[in-house]
């Protein structure tokens, strides 16, 4: 059984917590299915400015946001917003053949570049 599919079953029969779900939410990251990630996640966390979630979710939280002309929900994180909008500016500055691996430099750890680039 594939694992979304597994997931999905678990999902559908009410036995989600908190690990699977985690994998779940994870699967949509890898997959880049921004809007099935930020519809469940709502569902596992309490998604706001008091609550600390995993780096990468707060990451594709912020890239839903700023891809979406009405977003389902609105990530603010000032810091990261900052980040990702310098990870923006130099996406833009720099010629198509050096933009890949400069921007891996810099950003290669961060879900930006990975659902931009990989």
């Amino acid at each position: 059984m594939q694992t979304m599919h597994y997931l999905n079953y678990q999902k559908r029969h009410k036995r989600m917590n908190k690990v699977t779900a985690d994998y779940m939410l994870c699967g949509y990251l890898l997959d880049k299915k921004l809007d099935l990630f930020v519809r469940e996640i709502t569902k596992h966390y309490a998604v706001n400015d008091s609550v600390s979630l995993p780096k990468h979710y707060e990451e594709a939280l912020l890239l839903y946001t700023h891809l979406h002309s009405t977003p389902y929900i609105i990530y603010k994180n000032d810091v990261m917003n900052a980040d990702f909008q310098d990870f923006q500016k130099l996406e833009n500055t720099i010629l198509s053949a050096q933009r890949k691996t400069a921007l891996r430099d810099t950003y290669g750890n961060t879900y930006w570049y990975y659902y931009q680039y990989e």
